[in-house]
């Protein structure tokens, strides 16, 4: 009678892997990869679809200007250039974008190493 009962106790940690791995290939990527198309929309490489412009988020460092322009540091009026290697995102441009639910939320600009 053991053997049977410890049968029973492998097979439910069986399913119980085989439910997580399920869950796991369901869900899509928390973060992927992504291209800024020329109408300023979000193509993602597994979301082929247009995410069409203000209807996916950027993170804050990425809304600060073209490069060479100036913004506002502090409350004494202080300003800063955009550095060439700190800018906003722009057609074309390679993006990380992390997924919050159905949300897509464009992280930084990314590109290869040299």
């Amino acid at each position: 009678m053991a053997e049977k009962n410890e049968y029973k106790g492998t097979a439910k940690l069986a399913a119980a892997f085989h439910n997580r791995i399920k869950e796991m290939n369901e869900k899509p990527p928390i973060l992927e990869l992504g291209t800024i198309g020329g109408d300023g929309s979000l193509v993602t490489d597994g979301f082929r679809q247009p995410i069409p412009k203000g209807e996916y988020l950027v993170c804050r460092g990425l809304t600060l200007g073209e490069e060479g322009s100036t913004f506002t540091v502090d409350s004494n009026g202080d300003q800063v250039k955009l550095p060439k290697t700190l800018r906003g995102v722009k057609p074309g441009d390679r993006v990380l974008a992390a997924w919050m639910d159905s949300e897509a939320v464009v992280i930084d600009i990314i590109k290869r190493t040299s």
